[in-house]
């Protein structure tokens, strides 16, 4: 099962891959239906942002929480670029380690990031972002 969660999140990768740079924030509705993210995620999915950012203050739940999420990502960058680097298999997790590129008008950066997402019955359930290369796999227990 464990290659199984690797390619769904693959699959969200490709999802997430075909908006990068071209999505903005009022758009996410139209692209992010239920019916798209029903492929990949349970309809109780949480996603945790990186704790260090605006978007920690808030609670992203269900379908709606996901568009939430998204809307306010994309609403805090001019310009934004996700690149996979890696996937790591943790049995019911996969760790995603990822290239952030993104640019607002006074900051850039280019810097490796992590996701940490934990799958039940084929679905995401929770996903988890760090700021670090490292983050998501410190949760996922694989690195001290």
């Amino acid at each position: 099962m464990s290659q199984e969660n690797v390619e769904t999140v693959r699959g969200v990768f490709a999802l997430a891959a075909r908006f990068s740079g071209v999505l903005s924030a009022g758009e996410v509705d139209r692209y992010l239906t239920d019916a798209a993210l029903r492929e990949y995620f349970d309809p109780e999915i949480e996603w945790v942002p990186v704790p260090q950012s605006l978007l920690a203050t808030s609670s992203y739940t269900g379908y709606a929480g996901v568009r939430r999420f998204w809307t306010d990502f994309l609403s805090a960058w001019d310009e934004y670029v996700l690149k996979p680097v890696d996937f790591v298999d943790c049995g019911d997790q996969v760790a995603m380690i990822m290239r952030m590129t993104a640019r607002t008008q006074e900051l850039r950066l280019d810097e490796l990031w992590s996701s940490l997402f934990t799958l039940r019955d084929g679905k995401i359930v929770r996903v988890e972002g760090f700021t670090n290369r490292d983050g998501a796999l410190e949760a996922a227990r694989l690195r001290e």
